[in-house]
């Protein structure tokens, strides 16, 4: 994995000062259509900072938004 920061047409290696491990706490809804599809939306906030030096930035924390779609295969036939 790697950790890059783009600024200015420079490019900087940041993964030396990003911690290796983030914790977040998933929450999200979901709709099932029919019996075959079904969509979600779902919402994680980093509980963890990602940067190992706390001067950097406080509140430096991931946040990931997803959004997805199923459809059921009936194999059983």
């Amino acid at each position: 994995m790697s950790a890059k920061e783009n600024y200015e047409d420079e490019n900087d290696d940041i993964k030396d000062y990003m911690k290796i491990f983030d914790m977040g706490i998933p929450m999200g809804i979901g709709y099932q259509i029919n019996e075959k599809i079904s969509v979600g939306l779902r919402f994680i906030p980093g509980i963890t900072k990602i940067f190992e030096d706390a001067d950097l930035d406080d509140n430096e924390r991931n946040m990931v938004f997803a959004l997805r779609g199923t459809y059921t295969l009936n194999l059983n036939k």
